[in-house]
């Protein structure tokens, strides 16, 4: 059978492209039939032609079943879209090549015809228009397509065996091993140590500080002592706290005697007596949310969480889907992909934000403290506190605080607290406190590339002295905004806040924008702050202080890095107030080196070096430290951690501190044998200064001024405090 091209014969206009064969022209085409397979995924028999060396595929039979959507019209002409991305294909048999996403695909004679029945391609050819591995077997008279899994048909598999995997966990049953617990009345025990002294006198500003804990009757026993000031001075603290978690019961789950904090939304400290309901280690599972939606009608829809799939649905007829999120405590940022039927990809990012102010609907707890205050604001403490989740979008809490005073009157401040989420991403919250202060908060996170968040609180002036807030303050407002507008690039943000405090002597106001932008492997931040003074006898100053910084990793050779960070503020724009140039190249895995320079319009140049070791049994940090106004300094910090194993009788050193980075030391129920190492350090120490990168203060913490810092040491995002 001879092939002719249907369109060669065809007058072309003065706007059309002038008509080319690309047929077989005189060549023999015979009809097959062959077995055409997507790997092991799909197969096919469809009618085909062979010249002899090659086949010709009919190409609307290979879309239809790589489930690629795709369309030809009155002239032949095939237009398909790749999903994901959207990428357009084109074969015109009337132009000699095709079109993938707008870039050729160079086709010779012969590797296109039109038939009645459609259009057919050269297995050759359609694997490099769709960038396939295509095979082709004239034994066994079949077509294999050896990477399917880019496909449309691919992905769909592959996500199909991935929510029956996740099916399966779900209803699987899986039997929880359960150990039987030491009763013993003495457990294991870690001891950690630090010393700390200037070399020039070392023994007259040598500080020291010691801890020791250990299981004792089924709790926590744990003493400490340190130096206030240098040692010689003679002026020491030591507490003694014995805690035990109750986890078998109910209406009971805590009570600690000795040093430590009392209950109530406000930490404070306290030496006496604490006992709650309150789990010690709280579960991170809040609860479930419901998320709504409107896609393509019959769109696959799933929910992922770091990549792991949390759930899935299929649209029903009308578009609409729904969802449930597990929400934990903290940040829960997800992702909504929806899977159409030719392979289309839509995601969309929710950010749902928890506070720690909110309990699940139904659980109620409770606090009872009272002991002698550990600072001199007040001379004894109590509070009774109850904490009730209403449902999940609302959580009160209420209850009282006291302080007793030697020379003013006692305290008593009952006080009211309200969270809710009114709607996905929106939280509300208030508290009134007798006598102290009224405040409100919202925080606003749609997503995680937006986030708004702002608060207002008026103190009261009733009472002398207080306790719970600052008495020169009067009213602080407080906003701050995170901005990322690039989905595939988090080093990419703008960021700002405003602080207005309103004082005894004035108000004064804080404004703040920056800008982060990725420059390599460098990150680049340039802002401004601009400081308000206005005092109530009149008049207003205004300061600006612009300011840039760039930091980042180096790689280096020998499998090391070096950081670097560099910053400058000036002073309005005629000059620069602060300079600063930081650099730690880690010199091996337990060896870092430090050094930084700065200058300061005010106060000089200082230059400051450190090495950081972490050797077996401690951790040791020397420093010198040189400025312009003062003598060199050369001071050395050493601390580590003694601990007694009590299941293998062994005693080990780490550096670093143990008794405050463990949990408690208690028996509880369905956990593991109790030991020493329940204070061992898991993890190298955090970096100090890999905080938030914005936010606000809680607003269960009033006393809280500012903004909390970013990830970065710069000092310009610090809280700010009153005057």
């Amino acid at each position: 059978m001879t092939a002719t091209h249907p369109l060669s014969a065809q007058a072309s206009g003065p706007d059309d492209p002038a008509p080319v064969s690309v047929g077989t022209g005189s060549l023999e085409l015979e009809e097959i039939l062959l077995e055409l397979e997507m790997g092991r995924m799909s197969r096919s028999t469809v009618p085909a032609y062979s010249d002899g060396s090659e086949a010709l595929l009919p190409l609307g039979h290979f879309l239809e079943l790589a489930e690629v959507e795709f369309r030809v019209d009155s002239v032949g002409v095939l237009r398909a879209t790749l999903h994901p991305g959207g990428h357009a294909v084109v074969v015109d048999p009337r132009v000699p090549d095709a079109r993938r996403a707008g870039h050729p695909v160079e086709l010779a004679p012969g590797d296109v015809i039109v038939r009645d029945d459609g259009v057919f391609m050269t297995a050759s050819a359609l694997g490099r228009l769709l960038d396939l591995d295509i095979r082709t077997d004239w034994m066994e008279l079949s077509v294999v397509v050896m990477n399917p899994r880019d496909l449309p048909l691919g992905r769909r598999l592959d996500r199909e065996a991935r929510w029956r995997n996740l099916r399966a966990e779900r209803e699987g049953t899986f039997g929880i091993p359960r150990v039987k617990l030491d009763t013993g009345p003495v457990g294991g025990a870690v001891l950690d140590w630090s010393l700390f002294a200037d070399a020039a006198e070392p023994t007259a500003s040598a500080t020291y500080s010691a801890g020791l804990g250990a299981r004792v009757l089924g709790g926590k026993l744990r003493l400490s002592a340190r130096s206030q000031g240098p040692a010689s001075d003679g002026h020491h603290r030591v507490d003694a706290t014995y805690h035990a978690v109750l986890d078998h019961r109910d209406w009971i789950r805590q009570v600690r005697v000795g040093d430590g904090f009392g209950t109530g939304p406000r930490i404070r400290d306290m030496r006496g007596l604490a006992l709650s309901n309150a789990p010690y280690v709280r579960p991170s599972f809040f609860g479930v949310e419901g998320l709504a939606g409107r896609v393509g009608p019959g769109w696959e829809v799933e929910l992922r969480r770091s990549g792991r799939t949390l759930d899935l649905t299929r649209a029903d007829e009308e578009g609409a889907f729904a969802l449930d999120i597990p929400v934990r405590y903290g940040e829960n940022a997800v992702q909504v992909v929806a899977f159409g039927p030719h392979g289309q990809v839509v995601t969309s990012d929710r950010l749902l934000v928890l506070s720690r102010n909110r309990l699940p609907p139904g659980r109620l707890e409770w606090g009872l403290s009272a002991g002698e205050c550990r600072s001199d604001r007040c001379v004894w403490t109590g509070n009774a506190d109850l904490w009730y989740g209403v449902s999940r979008a609302l959580t009160i809490r209420g209850g009282t605080e006291a302080f007793g005073r030697d020379s003013l009157p006692s305290l008593v401040q009952p006080y009211l607290g309200v969270t809710a989420m009114p709607l996905s991403g929106l939280e509300l919250s208030a508290e009134a406190v007798y006598a102290g202060f009224l405040r409100g908060g919202l925080s606003w996170a749609p997503s995680s590339r937006i986030r708004v968040r702002g608060a207002f609180t008026d103190f009261s002036s009733r009472a002398r002295d207080p306790v719970l807030h600052n008495g020169r303050r009067r009213s602080t407002t407080e906003a701050d905004l995170f901005f990322r507008p690039l989905r595939n690039e988090p080093r990419l943000f703008v960021r700002g806040s405003l602080l207005r405090q309103s004082l005894e002597t004035g108000v004064l106001t804080v404004l703040q924008m920056a800008g982060t932008v990725p420059v390599g492997q460098l990150q680049m931040e340039t802002g401004l702050r601009r400081t308000v003074d206005t005092p109530r006898s009149g008049g207003s100053r205004s300061r600006e202080n612009p300011f840039a910084a760039v930091s980042g990793m180096i790689p280096v050779p020998a499998h090391s890095h070096l950081w670097v960070r560099g910053e400058v503020e000036l002073d309005g724009l005629e000059r620069a107030s602060r300079l600063r140039g930081q650099a730690a190249y880690q010199v091996t895995p337990g060896v870092r080196f430090q050094a930084g320079a700065s200058w300061d319009r005010t106060t000089g140049s200082t230059l400051d070096v450190a090495v950081s070791a972490f050797l077996d049994p401690m951790q040791s940090i020397t420093q010198v430290v040189t400025s312009a106004n003062a003598p060199t300094r050369l001071t050395q910090l050493s601390r580590g951690t003694v601990s007694w194993n009590e299941a293998s009788r062994r005693v080990s050193f780490h550096p670093g501190p143990g008794v405050d980075r463990g949990a408690s030391g208690n028996r509880t129920s369905g956990g593991s044998k109790a030991s020493g190492w329940w204070w061992v350090a898991r993890s190298w120490p955090r970096d100090p200064t890999a905080t938030t990168a914005h936010g606000i203060s809680s607003p269960s913490s009033p006393c809280a001024s500012g903004p909390t810092p970013p990830p970065s040491p710069t000092r310009r995002w610090s809280r700010f405090e009153a005057r």
